[in-house]
């Protein structure tokens, strides 16, 4: 707070009447000048986003949200990702039913058999090693 605007208000205080001195407060340095009470625009940033921020970690948290193994991990199952249509539900597209689904495609069903037979080559290739250095 400035001391021009002590010594200002000091003054008018001088030349007004008692009737009107009693209306005022005692001591003006408890108010101070609204040039100073000012908030920075800054500080107000700085605020909303802390409020906005908190709001949105406290909205994440659920305690009730169920946990999936994906990958070894536990993930909570509102952090998988859902396909569009349970998030778009404003198109009303129909929802398909998991248990019609089939368990795996034709092209990936071929690729795991082929895959398969490649393990079990090489298993066996292994096995016919570790005897050949056995029998040595």
């Amino acid at each position: 707070m400035s001391s021009s605007y002590i010594s200002g208000h000091f003054i008018r205080l001088r030349h007004q009447t008692r009737d009107s001195v009693r209306s005022l407060p005692p001591w003006p340095q408890y108010f101070p000048h609204p040039a100073s009470a000012m908030i920075s625009p800054f500080n107000i940033l700085f605020l909303s986003f802390a409020i906005f921020f908190t709001l949105v970690y406290m909205a994440e948290q659920n305690p009730n949200d169920i946990l999936v193994n994906i990958g070894g991990k536990q993930v909570p199952l509102s952090r998988v990702n859902k396909p569009h249509h349970r998030i778009l539900d404003h198109n009303k597209k129909p929802v398909p039913d998991p248990n019609t689904f089939p368990e795996v495609e034709p092209e990936a069903r071929e690729r795991e058999a082929k895959l398969a037979e490649e393990r079990k080559a090489a298993a066996e290739q292994r096995e016919k090693a570790e005897k050949g250095k056995d029998e040595e």
